[in-house]
């Protein structure tokens, strides 16, 4: 099975922690968020899983939401990375 990754830009992660401010989980920086990614992505291809990484831009998740009727948060992320990558395969 895949590995569908979120990738967030230094430039936007302003915006996504504004998005994501009420969840705890969500890294309070983008160093933090870039290391989690690359420990992720390590673990996924020493498993043998194939990584899709999915570049996300504020705007285009936070209408998914919207869409949805769902707050913003890192479960939402996941599900919209999932969709975009889906949807460009």
């Amino acid at each position: 099975m895949d590995k569908i990754q979120p990738n967030i830009s230094r430039e936007d992660y302003p915006t996504f922690a504004g998005l994501l401010k009420n969840d705890p989980e969500f890294p309070a920086s983008h160093i933090l968020w870039s290391e989690q990614a690359e420990k992720q992505s390590a673990n996924a291809l020493s498993h043998g899983q194939q990584l899709n990484v999915v570049q996300i831009y504020p705007q285009e998740f936070a209408d998914y939401c919207r869409a949805c009727g769902q707050k913003p948060n890192l479960t939402m992320l996941g599900a919209f990375a999932v969709a975009k990558n889906h949807r460009n395969a």
